[in-house]
C-alpha cells in the first residue's frame, strides 16, 4: 500500500509533527484533515485553510483531486 502511495505521488510523513516538515513550509491553499487538533492549529501556524473531515473523506477526496463529503455523515436525520 505505501508503495502505491508514494507512486501516486502522495508523501508520507512520519516521526515529526507535520508542522515541523520541511514540505509543509510555504504551503498554500486547503489542506484536508481527519485531526481535529491540527485543523485547529494549522491556519494560524502554518497559514493555510483547513477543510475537516473523516478518514474517508479525506482518503475519497486525495483520489478525487477535490472535496468529497460522505452525505450520511453531514446529515442530521
Amino acid at each position: 500500500m505505501l508503495d502505491r502511495l508514494k507512486t501516486s505521488g502522495a508523501e508520507i510523513v512520519a516521526d515529526i509533527c507535520t508542522y515541523y516538515s520541511p514540505r509543509i513550509r510555504g504551503l498554500k491553499g486547503k489542506v484536508m484533515t481527519n485531526a481535529a487538533k491540527w485543523a485547529w492549529y494549522a491556519p494560524g501556524m502554518i497559514g493555510v485553510d483547513v477543510c475537516f473531515g473523516s478518514l474517508e473523506e479525506c482518503a475519497e477526496s486525495a483520489v478525487r483531486g477535490e472535496v468529497w463529503r460522505d452525505p450520511k455523515l453531514w446529515s442530521s436525520d
